[in-house]
């Protein structure tokens, strides 16, 4: 399970660590890179905000069920669960924030590869549906 979680006990040198989300309408999203289990752990956590198009890129081994759990996360967010393909198998829109134990626990519908969270309401702004391929 993976928590929206904060870079504050990552090294300094891997905090700033980026890569460039090209959505289908052609909006870019500048996002943090998750490949480790401890920056994984660590996500989104006790941030306040998120730049506008910006985001969390979770990057997995292995394509599994990979949960997003909102403890600590201050934020709401949307999520998506692409495949190997960088397709959208899975969406949650406006996941709220959470401060404790009883946080709703997010799982994909198919196996997924990657989790991108980004700032609730994008995934409708952008009109982002099943099926959409992401470019990364």
């Amino acid at each position: 399970m993976i928590a929206c979680l904060s870079l504050a006990l990552i090294g300094a040198e891997d905090q700033n660590r980026t890569i460039e989300v090209l959505l289908p309408s052609g909006t870019k999203i500048m996002a943090e890179v998750a490949d480790t289990s401890p920056k994984r752990v660590m996500g989104l956590m006790f941030r306040d905000q998120l730049p506008l198009n910006s985001g969390m890129l979770f990057i997995f081994e292995d394509a599994d069920y990979h949960a997003i759990w909102m403890k600590n996360c201050r934020i709401p967010l949307d999520i998506l669960w692409l495949d190997k393909n960088h397709k959208v198998i899975h969406m949650e829109e406006k996941a709220p924030p959470c401060g404790d134990d009883s946080c709703r626990t997010y799982y994909p519908a198919q196996k997924a590869l990657y989790v991108l969270e980004l700032n609730a309401g994008l995934i409708a702004r952008e009109k982002i549906g099943l099926g959409a391929h992401l470019k990364f």
